[in-house]
């Protein structure tokens, strides 16, 4: 594992131990099969640092609820004749406007990952004859590309 977590490090670490694993299968190599899981299990273990080690950053219900806040504020502020209140509400709008956009982002590049991920799990199982992992990497890409598309 790698200094700082990293979830293209960690993803390159499990397609390198699926690969080995999938060989060491094929060969009838029991030391290789035995590399190879312990590199998924170094990738699993990196990805999820990664995972909880990233910044928890807006999320798109946080941003709504402040979009929407500051709109009311803004137009009580506009009605009862308050600039204060009105600018006030008008920046709150556009900070929940802003967090939800780069909530959308994030997931965006979450479901990206999600989809190299999951073509290459995919890839590997053809390769390999091995339909479960096949299976797995096609769930993993579906998955990412609904990710993606949500929130692009």
């Amino acid at each position: 594992m790698s200094q700082q977590p990293s979830k293209t490090q960690a993803n390159a670490e499990y397609a390198s131990g699926a690969v080995k694993d999938n060989v060491g299968k094929a060969i009838g190599s029991e030391n290789y099969q035995a590399q190879g899981m312990e590199n998924k299990e170094r990738g699993n273990a990196e990805y999820n640092a990664a995972e909880s080690n990233k910044e928890k950053g807006p999320s798109k219900t946080t941003g709504q609820l402040h979009a929407v806040k500051g709109a009311v504020k803004e137009t009580l502020g506009s009605t009862l004749n308050k600039p204060s209140l009105e600018q006030s509400g008008a920046h709150e709008r556009r900070t929940g406007n802003q967090q939800v956009e780069t909530a959308k982002a994030g997931n965006v590049a979450g479901g990206t990952t999600d989809k190299v991920k999951g073509a290459t799990k995919e890839k590997v199982g053809q390769v390999t004859g091995d339909p479960q992992y096949e299976a797995e990497g096609k769930g993993d890409r579906i998955k990412g590309q609904a990710k993606y598309e949500t929130n692009k």
